[in-house]
């Protein structure tokens, strides 16, 4: 199926009134619905952990080819309906969920995109989830065709414990904070906490995947990111003791450390991502500046083999990176530093980068990216990151093959500060 079609196709509709019609039904049947100008409605009604199938079928009736671009699924916010495949009229299957290839509707013929609903734990239970097949014409015409997917799902599994409650902390911010650079241990009980109030990202592979490149960040597109779903700052724990030794604990999906996308994003097409680690990781902060050179180095963070996990359910086919299932999913492998990073000669031609606030994506001095020290709290980590093809790696083939078969980078910058909690009175 042909990829990197104009995202707008996500979210404009125009209708080929009468050159094509819509049935749905189950098991590749037709069925008796009919959709012609106007979204119509498909029921789907299932148990959590259960799977069921329904076809929507798509005929050609002009004198020409229809070719189709894209298939795209709008508010799947459960990530439950996904396409299963594409099968002629002889029940043939001519597309498969992940290939990249093109599916062609020769004139009078029908093909039936078959539709997957398999349901798992989800707040919601009743949503409409919206279903956009885009194709050209034999001019090269654009047009799309709309349905809507009513989803009522029966939740069987049983409760989960909750996240604690965190919405009652407090803490310190900005220049208010009491935090000083050389991070002395608190008392026992009592942490620190690193508010990541931005996060910049540059993803690069290198050869022939170089032009995959792209920009990842919680202030990047913000116009094309619904407000309600726009970055919030994360407050990260952390303690530290008498050696010097800071440990970052555990970043689980209780810390809800998620970072949007826009729509027009290439590869997540507004899809979030959530990031976490398996386990804490210890650093080191700088006690003291040098009294020798009187080098103000006090407050200097070094966190070596960081490891954080990437995961995304983007479940549209225009995306170059998800798995045949929808999902996106990788380990990076990073060592952090509020100094400088290892030389990379690419980064010389992501200086002119910026995010919507006008500020630099990255902080690159030459060919190096460049952190801050600790200092009234605040502080810039940066750092460069390998992709570990592991058995977390969750992504398409082209994917695999553009992160893990030669050179690609992760550039790395999280801006934010390290406050502590205000404490009750």
């Amino acid at each position: 199926m042909r990829k990197g079609k104009i995202i707008a196709f996500l979210l404009l509709v125009m209708l080929c009134n009468a050159c094509s019609t819509f049935y749905g039904g189950a098991t590749n049947s037709e069925g008796n619905q009919s959709i012609s100008n106007m979204p119509a409605e498909m029921l789907f009604e299932a148990e959590v952990g259960t799977t069921v199938y329904q076809s929507v079928s798509f005929t050609n009736r002009t004198d020409g080819n229809y070719e189709i671009t894209s298939l795209a699924l709008v508010d799947n916010v459960c990530g439950a309906f996904s396409v299963y495949n594409i099968t002629g009229e002889a029940d043939e299957v001519i597309y498969s969920t992940g290939e990249d290839k093109t599916v062609i509707v020769m004139p009078k013929e029908t093909v039936s995109i078959n539709i997957r609903f398999s349901p798992t734990p989800c707040e919601r239970t009743q949503y409409v989830t919206t279903f956009i097949i885009s194709y050209t014409d034999s001019n090269d015409v654009e047009a799309s065709k709309t349905l809507n997917f009513t989803a009522s799902v029966i939740d069987n599994t049983p409760p989960v414990a909750a996240c604690a409650a965190t919405s009652a902390l407090t803490y310190y911010d900005e220049y208010t904070n009491p935090t000083i650079r050389s991070l002395p241990p608190l008392p026992d009980g009592k942490l620190y906490y690193l508010k990541v109030e931005k996060m910049s990202a540059y993803i690069q592979p290198t050869e022939s995947f170089s032009q995959f490149a792209t920009e990842v960040g919680t202030h990047i597109n913000l116009e094309n990111i619904p407000p309600d779903q726009r970055y919030k700052p994360v407050y990260v724990p952390l303690f530290t003791d008498d050696a010097g030794t800071v440990t970052i604990t555990t970043i689980d999906e209780c810390v809800g450390f998620v970072m949007p996308s826009p729509v027009t994003d290439n590869f997540f097409i507004g899809a979030s991502i959530a990031v976490t680690t398996d386990s804490q990781f210890a650093g080191t902060v700088i006690r003291d500046d040098d009294p020798a050179t009187g080098k103000v180095e006090a407050g200097g963070l070094t966190i070596p083999n960081m490891q954080f996990n990437l995961y995304s359910y983007i479940n549209n086919s225009n995306s170059l990176l998800q798995s045949a299932d929808g999902f996106f999913e990788i380990n990076i492998k990073i060592d952090l530093t509020t100094g400088e990073t290892a030389s990379n000669p690419l980064l010389i031609e992501l200086k002119d980068l910026t995010d919507d606030d006008g500020a630099k994506l990255l902080s690159i001095v030459d060919d190096k990216l460049v952190g801050k020290n600790v200092r009234h709290g605040t502080v810039r980590l940066v750092g460069i990151g390998q992709f570990l093809d592991d058995e977390a790696a969750k992504l398409s083939n082209e994917g695999k093959t553009g992160l893990f078969d030669g050179d690609a980078y992760m550039f790395l910058q999280i801006d934010g500060i390290i406050t502590q909690e205000i404490e009750a009175q």
